[in-house]
Formats: C-alpha cells, structure tokens, sequence
C-alpha cells in the first residue's frame, strides 16, 4: 500500500554519493556522500555534502536541516547504518545509545527500516535519485564547500519551486501552507555530542577515561559502570542511574573527590607513600631521610624511585644501601641510576672477607686420615 503522512508526521533520511569534488588533504577527486532528509508530507528536503557517515557527522545533519526547516517533525525514519542502530533486527533494533540521547535532546522518535526493505523509506530512495539526476549530474566542484553552495542554490532555485508528481503542487508552498506550522518546536541549543562504554572500578576507586582518572563510590570497586564524556564532562552511571559528574582532566591526573581539596592527592596515593617510606625506615634512618627529600624535590615521580631502590635490597647488604643513601642526600642526587652506582661503588671499596677453601688439589679428603697413621 501507499504510505501517506499528516503534516509534521515523519521525515526519511539517507546518504547517497555526490558528484566528483578535489580534496584537498590529498590532492585527488572523489565523490563526497551527500545527507538527504526529506519531509514525507510536503517533499521538502535539505541536502548537505560530506566527507564521511561517522556519528558526529550524522548528527550535525540532522540539527542543520532542523534549523533550516524551522521545526523537527515526530518521526525521522533511517536504513540500519551504524551511525544510528547498534543491531540490525526485525522486530526489535538497538538504536545507538548517542542518537538515541540525540533524539530525546531534539524530541523526534528514530525509527530504523526493516532491514533489506528499501521501499520503507521510499520517499527518500525517489528524492535522492532526484537529487543525482538533477542537481549534480554532470558536475565536479573544486570544493565540498563549492559542492554545498550549488546544493543551496539548487534547493531554492528548483527543487522548492517545482510542481511535485504526486502531490500536484508546488513544494515550497506545500511546506509553508500545510508542514512548517505542524512540526515541532526545534531545541533552544544544539545538541552536546558525547562518547559512551563500559568501565570497571579500579582497586583505588578511580575509572580509566581517557587516560584520566575519575573516583566512583567506594562500595562500587569492581562493578562495571556506564561512561558517558565530551571534551568538557565526564558523567558515570550505574544501571541508567546519575551517580557522579566531573570536569574533563588531562592525561595522567586524577580528578578530586567533591569536597576534597584541589592539591589533595588521592587517599591510596597518600597511602601507598606512607608504606614506601615505612620500608625505607626499616632499612636504615639514612635511606628515609634520602626518600623524604626526593619526595619533597621530586613529587610524585619520586615514588617509583623509591620503589626501583627499595628493590636494590634484593642484590645488595643493608650496609651498602645506606652507605649510598648518605652520599645521595649530602650531594642531593635523586635519579636511580645515579643511586645505583653509589650501591655498587660502595660495594666495591668494601674489603672481601677471606673465606676459607674445603677444596683444593693440595687438602686430601678426610677419609684419607685413620687413626693408625698417626701411631
């Protein structure tokens, strides 16, 4: 049967290939895609050219044929590409969780086709043909913005003002007298696109974003929580439920706990600290007082110092150690290998023991000596 909509009711969209266009990244000609979406009630469409169908992409689309319609109708229909659906499936798709958002931000309902059912979205099939073979056949552009520009004036020049084959009249007043009043308010800001997966709460509280870490509730170490983050926030939830919200930190830094003050180091970095330098005082004064001094020159990059010397005790005496640690703090050295050659100088002006031989060619065996030898 024929699928007709009210006013306002549905839109159909869809990527097709543009005409030949120079990129200047690479100095050749290809063909951009080109985002049609198409107002099943009056024909009205608004076409863009791209580069690529990533999300970003297909989202900004969308908001740009939004605002130049002047409205957002109930229903966008879509094919099953992956910037919109997770899992293609008859009965039951998995929307993409940032469209999804996306949607609910701008206040459409996204509706996935049957899969392999083209006919579905036939009014978009039939535009972007019209598209094709009206507007960019023949063509090349020296620019996706030269591209776009002849799209626009193409769009206002013919395509709004041609008496559509079906409904029998003129599209742009079609859209202007029945459509534009029926759809729906478009939002009052564009939408914040974000990232999203899965992230398991470290041993220390904190989860892994961007090589930045977040704390999560303490009871919650181990459990697997949801991460939404754009180039400003970081948002966890667990089970669809708001748990914390943090400004985007840089690599390697760990945000603050609220409440917490800004120099603050986490709990388990402080503690961690304090066991190091508790080993350090069971091997000797001199060693502490040389790792309370590369902390206080170093920061935090002194902890795995300490640690690489602490590890010195497996191969070396005590004695050794802290004879290295003396001269350290007195010329104020703090890099490792200068503290290992201070180890291994102290080991070698040390003076050998003489150890005593039980085997050699001139001490026969005891079995050798009886008794009667000595009679």
């Amino acid at each position: 049967d024929r699928l007709e909509f009210p006013p306002g009711e549905e839109a159909q969209v869809d990527f097709f290939r543009g005409a030949p266009t120079l990129r200047p990244e690479t100095g050749r000609w290809q063909r951009p895609w080109v985002f049609r979406m198409t107002l099943c009630h009056s024909r009205h469409g608004y076409e863009e050219a791209v580069w690529d169908q990533k999300l970003e992409t297909f989202l900004r689309c969308h908001e740009n044929a939004f605002l130049d319609f002047g409205g957002v109708p109930c229903v966008v229909r879509h094919d099953n590409l992956k910037a919109a659906v997770v899992r293609a499936c008859l009965y039951d798709p998995d929307v993409h969780e940032v469209y999804s958002a996306f949607a609910k931000h701008w206040g459409f309902t996204p509706l996935p086709t049957r899969p392999r059912n083209p006919q579905e979205n036939g009014k978009q099939e039939r535009s972007g043909g019209y598209v094709k073979s009206n507007a960019l056949r023949g063509r090349r552009f020296d620019s996706l913005e030269a591209h776009n520009a002849h799209l626009r004036h193409w769009n206002r020049s013919i395509a709004r003002l041609r008496i559509h084959g079906t409904t029998r009249r003129q599209v742009w007043t079609h859209f202007l007298e029945s459509e534009k009043p029926a759809l729906q308010a478009p939002a009052s800001e564009r939408f914040a696109i974000f990232q999203c997966g899965d992230r398991a709460v470290h041993p220390d509280g904190h989860v892994e974003v961007g090589s930045a870490f977040y704390p999560a509730p303490a009871h919650l170490i181990g459990r697997t929580l949801r991460v939404r983050w754009d180039r400003n926030l970081v948002r966890l939830y667990l089970d669809q439920t708001p748990l914390a919200v943090y400004r985007r930190q840089q690599p390697g830094t760990y945000a603050r706990r609220p409440g917490g003050a800004p120099s603050e180091a986490p709990y388990a970095q402080r503690a961690f600290v304090e066991r190091l330098l508790g080993r350090c005082r069971q091997v000797g004064p001199e060693l502490h007082e040389w790792a309370d001094q590369a902390l206080e020159e170093r920061g935090v990059r002194a902890i795995r110092l300490i640690q690489g010397v602490l590890g010195l005790t497996r191969k070396h005496p005590r004695e050794h150690l802290l004879a290295a640690a003396r001269r350290a703090s007195r010329h104020q050295l703090f890099r490792f290998r200068d503290f290992k050659r201070l180890t291994e100088l102290a080991a070698a002006s040390t003076p050998s023991t003489p150890t005593l031989l039980t085997k050699h060619p001139s001490i026969r065996p005891m079995d050798h000596y009886r008794m009667e030898d000595f009679e």
